[in-house]
């Protein structure tokens, strides 16, 4: 079990990050490199679930399928890994309104098997860092529909 926690501040308000949040199928658009996929497979008034398809590229390439539960509440983006390696793994979003746009606090709560537990040091120092990425995409994102 890993606990990790970061927060960014960004120029767009909570609810045009979330409309963004909220499109899962653009999501290899922030991360090409690692997500081949995501489809909808259920689309509920109080969730969706989807089936992704992450592609690691070392030195085997190697698909990993897996289902997460979405959920968005009041400023709050909720995901849960329903099946796969990380299975039970959770992912809170927080969006606060502030001045200047959006403080984005990210809670994680990453369940491993075994064989993930061996990078677990590494994906504490990288997921901070991609996952700001992600946001700062998002947020270009959600300007740009602004000013359309």
């Amino acid at each position: 079990m890993a606990k990790i926690e970061f927060s960014i501040n960004l120029a767009a308000s909570p609810r045009q990050l979330l409309e963004v949040v909220k499109d899962y199928e653009n999501y290899p658009f922030y991360l090409p490199d690692q997500i081949k996929s995501i489809q909808i497979i259920k689309n509920e008034d109080e969730f969706v679930i989807t089936e992704d398809t992450f592609v690691f590229k070392t030195i085997i390439k190697k698909e990993i399928k897996q289902q997460s539960k979405h959920q968005i509440k009041e400023n709050q983006a909720l995901i849960e890994i329903l099946t796969g390696p990380a299975k039970n793994s959770t992912i809170n979003v927080f969006f606060e309104k502030i001045d200047s746009g959006s403080h984005i606090l990210i809670r994680m709560d990453l369940k491993l098997g075994l064989k993930g537990k061996i990078f677990l040091p590494l994906i504490k120092k990288l997921y901070p860092t991609i996952l700001t990425g992600v946001f700062y995409k998002m947020n270009t994102k959600a300007l740009e529909i602004e000013m359309s």
